[in-house]
Parts: C-alpha cells; structure tokens; sequence
C-alpha cells in the first residue's frame, strides 16, 4: 500500500513540476493564479570568459492571460558587487526548457549551451557561442529526442576527442554522437538504456572512462538506481544497466568518494512512508567489491517531512571530507528547505544544520527542482545554489564553516 501511495504522490508531483511552463499556448493550470515563472535548471560556467561564475537558467513563464514565454537566461556577477548578479540576457526559445549544461561542443574555445526541452516541442536546443566571445549565443539548433527531455550533459562518449550530448527522456537515456567530418552537427541518438528524470556523470569503477548514474524511475516509485558502466573492451558502449537497491523510492543520487578510501560512493535521496507521512531519506552506499553490484548499503538516515528529496556534494570546509547536501520538497507547500550531513567516522554522517529556502509570495505550490553547490561569490568557499519558482545561493559563511548565511536571490518571480 505504502508503494502504492508513493506511485501515485511521485506522479501528481512530477506532473505539476513538469506543466509548470506551460505548453507553450498559456497556462497549464487555469485555477492558480500567474503569470509564474519556472526555472527547473541552471548551470554554473564562466561563459562570456571574464574569469567570473555565470548562472544560465532555463525560464518558463505561464500566463493565464496569454502565451508562455520560454528562454535561456544569462546572469552575469555584478563586477560592483561580487556577492550580486545583473539582470539576465534572455534568449528565446520555441520550446519549454528543463534542464541546461554547458561545454564546448565545436572547439572554439567558446562554452555552448544545451537545453533540455519539454511537451509539445520535445527534443534538445543547442545554443552555439558565436566565436567572438563575450557569450553572445546564437540561435538554437534542434535535436529531435522523441519524447520529454529532462537533462542533459556533454561528455565524449565515444572516445574520438569530440564531445558529444547525453539526454534522459521519458522512456530513454540517449547519446548524440557528434560527427567528426561535420562539427556541430550530431548522428540519430543512440539508446544506452530505460528513462529517467536525472543523470549523473563519473568515473565509477576507476577504468578512466566515464560512467552514468541515474534513478530508474521517479514515477513509479522505483528503489532502485542504475548503474551505466561504460564497456572498457569497446569504448564508446555500455554494459547492461546494474541496479543498487535502497529501501525507499529513489528520486536523486551524488556520486564521490564519502569515505576518503579512493573509490566512488553512491549517497541516494528519495522519499519513503505512506500518504499524510511521507518522509524524505537518503542512503549511503559504499563501493565494494565482494558485492555483486559493487556496493554496500551501509545506512539510511531520515530527513523530514519531504514528497521530493535531491541531493548534491561537496568538501564544503577544505578539509577533505565531503558533505551530502539534500534538498527537501516539504507536502505542506509552506516550505522547502535543505539539509548538510557532515562526515563522523568512516561510515557515519551526523545532520549539521538545516535551512529554509524562500518561497516567492505569488507561488502557490512551491517548486524545489534542482541543488547544485558552488563558489558564486568569489571567496573560495562553497556555497549552495538552489532553483524553485526563483534561483537563490546560500553564501556559506566565513567565519563558520559549513553554515550559511540568509539566502541572496538571483532570479526573482516577474
């Protein structure tokens, strides 16, 4: 019963996150008052190339009183105010975007950025520099993926030297290799293996070539996380997936070394509990080889209230261990908050604080999409950056380490 539960809460929650844009006709939701921004996803880069942090955000607007804008936002550090962002430079899209990444797709020296599309106007828009500098993009070049995109990335999958794009959709995780004769153009996707809603890219069995991580399936409440190793006899292609199991539906996983022994971990969010009692939890798993997965559950710890949970990582006060980092959507719609877990030993992780994260006074159903951790104020210190209906960061704080200070916005409900 209580998986049941957890099938149906995943599904309502994911269809709200994901119609929160619009399908690009107006409002998805005639009831909740807008217009109401979106910003699903972000990337952390130095864009333009000034030595500075950028924030690209995807943005999608739902406005009952007429069509649904859609971009790709840039926020520029204020060179006046480091702990500041200017006011984006928005590029238009004609589709509604999910997720953004950034990398050099053509060799120019120059960061691209990719977006992840959803609903009626599925696929990938890629956003090429336009060789000058600065960060000025050009205008989007399409994709087509066959269903909803929920991320991307750019790794060389193939091994050639160029890198390539990875996407989750629905029912697929895809490869576009690029071609090697024609720069900036990329072959029919390839299929690695099932859908998801998050990827993540490392190293995970130590053979120098890159692995991907990524829940099997948010919507149906899945305890299990996949496992895509990449196949070392022939570059390029990968393994059937392996599972590592946890005891609750799994929403999010971060990939480091949690117990300083060399090897990749897996620290994996989710949710677990029945209706009116869903709690959020996350689970430690360390690799191991004498396991036929390559790794041992070691502990779960409970989080809270939570009908999401996310996670990220990071050596937060510079001294080797890294922190988990969780984010929390509460099923009151009163808050969102996270939590940092603190290493304690090899296999033990103490809670270190909790925080709440703003919620804009025109949302209704506060959103939590995505927890990224990053220096964005040019001290040297982690700091952790968070999208719902508005893009805020925590500046971890000087004079304590792995505290934060109250939350600076970047982007704003407009």
């Amino acid at each position: 019963m209580q998986q049941a539960d957890l099938r149906i809460l995943l599904a309502a929650a994911l269809f709200i996150s994901g119609c929160g844009g619009g399908s690009g006709d107006g409002n998805a939701f005639p009831g909740i008052q807008g217009p109401r921004n979106d910003y699903h996803g972000f990337a952390i880069a130095d864009l333009d190339g000034d030595g500075e942090v950028d924030i690209i955000a995807t943005r999608a607007t739902f406005d009952p009183a007429g069509p649904a804008p859609r971009a790709i936002d840039v926020y520029r550090r204020d060179p006046a105010n480091a702990t500041r962002f200017l006011s984006p430079v928005p590029y238009a899209l004609d589709a509604v975007p999910y997720w953004v990444s950034t990398g050099d797709l053509d060799g120019d020296g120059w960061l691209d950025v990719i977006a992840a599309c959803t609903f009626s106007e599925s696929g990938v828009r890629i956003l090429f520099q336009d060789g000058q500098g600065g960060g000025v993009l050009e205008h989007a070049q399409f994709l087509a993926a066959g269903a909803n995109v929920y991320q991307t990335a750019v790794v060389d999958v193939d091994a050639d030297g160029l890198p390539d794009i990875l996407a989750v959709t629905d029912t697929e995780l895809i490869a576009f290799i690029q071609n090697a004769a024609e720069l900036r153009t990329f072959a029919d996707p390839v299929t690695i293996g099932p859908g998801s809603r998050r990827l993540r890219v490392a190293d995970v069995d130590a053979d120098q070539l890159i692995d991907l991580v990524a829940p099997a399936s948010i919507a149906t409440a899945s305890a299990d996380t996949l496992l895509h190793l990449q196949d070392a006899a022939v570059p390029g292609s990968f393994l059937p997936p392996v599972a590592v199991t946890a005891v609750h539906a799994v929403t999010d996983a971060a990939v480091a070394d949690l117990d300083r022994d060399g090897a990749q971990d897996l620290a994996v969010a989710g949710i677990s509990g029945g209706i009116g009692r869903f709690r959020g939890v996350w689970t430690l798993f360390v690799a191991d080889a004498a396991h036929a997965n390559g790794f041992r559950l070691v502990r779960s710890w409970e989080l809270g209230d939570a009908i999401d949970a996310l996670a990220a990582q990071a050596d937060l006060d510079g001294d080797g261990d890294i922190e988990v980092v969780l984010g929390r959507r509460t099923s009151a719609n009163d808050a969102n908050v996270f939590d940092v877990y603190r290493r304690d030993g090899d296999d033990r992780f103490l809670l270190d604080g909790t925080y709440t994260i703003p919620i804009a006074q025109a949302v209704t159903v506060p959103e939590l999409y995505s927890i990224e951790i990053a220096d964005l104020n040019g001290d040297a210190l982690p700091d952790v950056v968070v999208s719902t209906n508005e893009i805020f960061y925590f500046p971890q704080r000087a004079d304590a380490p792995r505290k934060f200070a109250l939350p600076v916005t970047i982007a704003a409900q407009r």
